[in-house]
């Protein structure tokens, strides 16, 4: 049986996870194109899900809290038909930013604070949607 580098995985993780925060940013450029493009808003709630999974794998818990955050939103806009508007692409991006600084310093993360970023996404999700996606996992909602 072959054994598994965890250093490498870690990297392989950094490497696709900049992958889905750059899939997240650049369809938050332009948030009417990201509406009338079918299958866009799937496309970035699989990023975020993606994202969040292994993130919990590693025990990124300030990371999985972002993601959570940004596929509660996504949900939203998918199945609640919430309109992102440029605040909303505003605090995505802020986020996307975020966990970059998240990723970059994987190491380090105690002084990255989350929370403001968090209770901000939070205003753009359905609150039932919140606590069904929560529920079972160990993120704090």
């Amino acid at each position: 049986m072959e054994k598994y580098d965890a250093s490498s995985m870690l990297d392989e993780f950094e490497s696709e996870a900049r992958t889905h925060i750059d899939r997240i940013e650049s369809a938050f450029l332009d948030p009417e194109l990201l509406i009338s493009t079918p299958g866009a808003v799937d496309e970035i709630f699989r990023a975020a899900h993606s994202l969040k999974g292994t993130a919990g794998f590693f025990s990124l818990d300030k990371v999985v809290n972002i993601a959570h955050a940004l596929e509660s939103v996504f949900a939203g806009i998918r199945d609640d038909g919430i309109k992102p508007d440029n605040n909303m692409a505003d605090a995505v991006l802020r986020c996307a930013d975020c966990l970059r600084i998240l990723i970059d310093n994987i190491n380090d993360t105690d002084s990255i604070k989350i929370d403001p970023l968090i209770q901000q996404l939070n205003t753009y999700s359905n609150p039932t949607r919140r606590r069904s996606l929560c529920s079972g996992s160990r993120i704090s909602c």
